[in-house]
């Protein structure tokens, strides 16, 4: 049921889309994100710059525990990349369908190219792609929202919560200019460390959009 509406505003976000490449040639493409377009006060703000690359991030946040007593400490996440270019390109409608089956058949992933690797670099987040894109992007964020009531809650038994949507600015030395984390599905922790060990991951996939 949960997976039959989210379908259902996937359909619905198709409409409010545009595309078109750019005059000069680069592949860029016009396209808003895909915000919460059921609540207008839960959105991000709108990028500044062109849209170059769409991946879907497939990895883990990861957590660390004082005791079995006290809340889990986000310490970083990892995750690999798979482009979503040839997607949007296409058939905007399955693109927000891909995280959800990803997180739930991960051997999906190997319809896709890999792209990058999304790791942690002095507490930042960092992502380095492979040719032909090259490149990486490090940055902070900025604004943050929590997951849409339609963000699926991850893979049982850690379906916790969808981790909130992000804005991260780049420092200006990437490629890239902004990157948003979007279609979160997964990755929040239970609500306290009681039968898990000292460090643990928690299982994620999400849409990661870059500006530039």
């Amino acid at each position: 049921m949960q997976l039959f509406v989210f379908f259902l505003h996937c359909l619905l976000m198709e409409a409010t889309y545009s595309y078109h490449q750019d005059q000069g040639g680069r592949g860029g493409i016009s396209l808003s994100p895909p915000f919460d377009i059921f609540n207008a006060s839960n959105r991000l703000p709108q990028p500044r710059n062109e849209l170059k690359l769409v991946v879907v991030g497939m990895g883990s946040q990861n957590y660390f525990c004082l005791n079995s007593s006290t809340t889990p400490i986000f310490q970083d996440a990892e995750a690999e990349l798979f482009s979503m270019n040839p997607v949007i390109r296409t058939e905007m409608t399955t693109l927000h369908i891909f995280p959800h089956l990803m997180l739930e058949r991960p051997g999906i992933s190997k319809l896709f190219k890999h792209v990058g690797k999304h790791r942690f670099v002095d507490g930042k987040p960092t992502f380095y792609f492979f040719p032909p894109q090259h490149g990486f992007f490090q940055g902070v964020p900025r604004e943050k929202v929590g997951a849409p009531a339609y963000a699926g809650a991850g893979r049982s038994p850690d379906n916790h919560g969808a981790i909130p949507w992000l804005r991260i600015e780049s420092f200006g030395m990437g490629t890239y200019r902004q990157g948003y984390r979007l279609m979160t599905v997964g990755g929040m922790p239970p609500p306290t460390c009681e039968g898990r060990s000292n460090v643990f991951a928690i299982p994620y996939t999400a849409e990661y959009w870059f500006y530039g």
